[in-house]
């Protein structure tokens, strides 16, 4: 059984100190308030806690923490979304593109509800407040996604970036989709 919980932090820099505590909780403390911290504005800060016997033998996990940033008034502001990976976009048979992305969202990253498409549509511009496509409705197991759109030319750019409510995430990489050239019948002689 726990003696108590031993708090340490990263200072920001995304590596946790493991070997200067900033706080204690005793156990069933429930809530604890860690001062004497510089934090900075917009900087995403993570704390992790590990477990103290009543022999002073401290457990040596590396996976439970949680995230905080704030604003320039010190209030908590909600975790980053996390931008979409492995964003890829390919021409099919009948010039409508296949579009995939995958989530991979952990911390300091909040879980988006949706994700939205844009698409320049081959014109060259791309339009960032009307979406192609919004895909939204997937469960916490659900990580990779595949869209079949049909840009009114080719070739056309397109850009994923997650939401949740108002909070908009960054937008992915673009990726560029182009007809590829028809194959070539041999010639018989």
């Amino acid at each position: 059984m726990a003696q108590g919980y031993n708090i340490y932090w990263d200072a920001g820099t995304g590596v946790v100190d493991y070997v200067t505590s900033v706080g204690h909780a005793a156990p069933g403390a429930g809530q604890v308030e860690v001062s004497g911290l510089s934090l900075q504005p917009g900087v995403v800060y993570r704390f992790a806690i590990r477990a103290e016997s009543a022999a002073g033998v401290e457990e040596q996990n590396t996976h439970v923490w949680t995230f905080v940033r704030i604003d320039a008034n010190g209030d908590l502001l909600p975790p980053p979304l996390p931008p979409p990976r492995d964003v890829t976009a390919c021409v099919t048979g009948d010039a409508k593109v296949a579009l995939g992305f995958s989530r991979r969202a952990c911390p300091p990253y909040a879980e988006p509800t949706a994700f939205e498409v844009f698409s320049d549509g081959g014109t060259g511009q791309m339009d960032m407040d009307d979406p192609v496509a919004t895909v939204s409705g997937f469960g916490p197991e659900q990580e990779d996604f595949e869209l079949l759109l049909t840009p009114q030319a080719l070739p056309a750019r397109f850009a994923v970036r997650p939401r949740k409510g108002e909070q908009i995430g960054p937008l992915s990489r673009i990726a560029v989709a182009a007809i590829a050239p028809a194959p070539v019948a041999p010639r018989t002689m």
